[in-house]
């Protein structure tokens, strides 16, 4: 299975699994923030690199949903937007 991607309302999502080697991953549906395919197909491939190059380097793979000091309430947020979270609870 590889990544694959769908409109929900305006925005594209993406999820699916990447392989490395004997070892495939799930990437969990999340949003790209992107409302054009060929910009969310380029979220999708550098999420994509940064599981690989992860799991090259250090020898396992970390769902970034999970990571996210949001959590996946807020996925969307986790692609370029570094925001406080103080700023996050005001602008809400």
């Amino acid at each position: 299975m590889t990544l694959h991607y769908r409109k929900r309302g305006e925005v594209w999502h993406c999820r699916g699994s990447v392989r490395v080697g004997r070892r495939s991953f799930e990437v969990r549906e999340f949003s790209t923030g992107c409302r054009n395919k060929a910009e969310a197909e380029a979220v999708g491939a550098a999420e994509e690199a940064r599981i690989r190059a992860e799991f090259l380097n250090s020898g396992t793979a970390v769902d970034r949903l999970a990571t996210s000091p949001l959590g996946p309430a807020l996925p969307h947020l986790d692609f370029g937007v570094s925001l406080p979270v103080a700023h996050l609870a005001s602008t809400a």
